[in-house]
């Protein structure tokens, strides 16, 4: 799906490197003279910062919800494993007591194990589906990230070379050549698209991994279910070979 999320992505980082080409003022003015070092080594702090912030972001939404999708899956696709196969070991025992010499109930287990291969064969899809959707919106989030990231590193290129741009002998118009640079620099931009970031969500692994309505619960419910109609199956077939018997 590189889905909704990552076009709107797109869209906000197209935005944000349009607002630098309309050179946005991210230096705020001040009645103090200017400095350039002092001002660099800020915007340097604050872009190193925020570099590391999305570090952090990486870490959380990326690596950790993608471990917690994953852990979520196995555990999800060993639930209705097990819940399946317990119906089957209890259709068994019941057809096991169920024969005699007069009638054989195997049809009804046979029956039984062909549902819950079925049944298991669709969850496991069900689950793919689910987990791989939850996936595909990490990975766009991730892809998000990384392009921020290189927005931020060009920003502290762009710093460290402004100083290059102006080279007047003359102080006062060094000074200002100086300043009109810092005043050309896209520091707000990057910002709120950071915070932008920071503030996202991803409701397609929220909606997979919810303990109750999530996708992966649903389809383990579902299988809870299919499980007893499975077994209520073999109960009413059993009875149809008991009435068959002695009919």
């Amino acid at each position: 799906m590189k889905s909704a999320l990552l076009i709107c992505s797109l869209a906000i980082i197209c935005v944000v490197y349009a607002d630098n080409d309309d050179s946005d003022s991210t230096v705020s003015t001040t009645t103090e003279p200017f400095n350039y070092e002092s001002q660099k080594k800020l915007i340097y702090f604050n872009v190193s910062n925020s570099l590391n912030a999305l570090s952090q972001l990486y870490q959380e939404k990326v690596v950790n919800l993608g471990v917690k999708v994953n852990d979520t899956l196995k555990k999800s696709f060993l639930s209705v494993q097990g819940i399946l196969n317990l119906t089957l070991s209890d259709v068994r025992n019941n057809v096991k007591n169920a024969n005699d010499d007069s009638f054989d109930a195997d049809v009804c287990y046979q029956n039984a194990s062909d549902s819950v291969a079925s049944q298991i064969a669709k969850s496991t899809e069900d689950l793919e589906i689910c987990s791989s959707n939850a996936l595909q919106e990490i990975e766009s989030f991730a892809e998000l990230i990384a392009t921020t990231r290189t927005f931020g590193e060009n920003v502290l290129i762009k710093l460290n070379t402004i100083s290059k741009l102006c080279n007047d002998p003359n102080k006062e118009e060094n000074d200002n050549c100086l300043s009109n640079e810092m005043q050309d620099f896209p520091l707000s931009s990057y910002t709120i698209l950071v915070e932008m970031l920071k503030s996202f969500k991803l409701p397609v692994v929220s909606g997979a991994l919810h303990p109750r309505d999530g996708c992966l619960a649903d389809i383990v419910l579902e299988s809870r279910e299919g499980a007893l109609d499975i077994q209520l199956e073999a109960e009413l077939c059993v009875q149809k070979q008991i009435t068959k018997a002695t009919s």
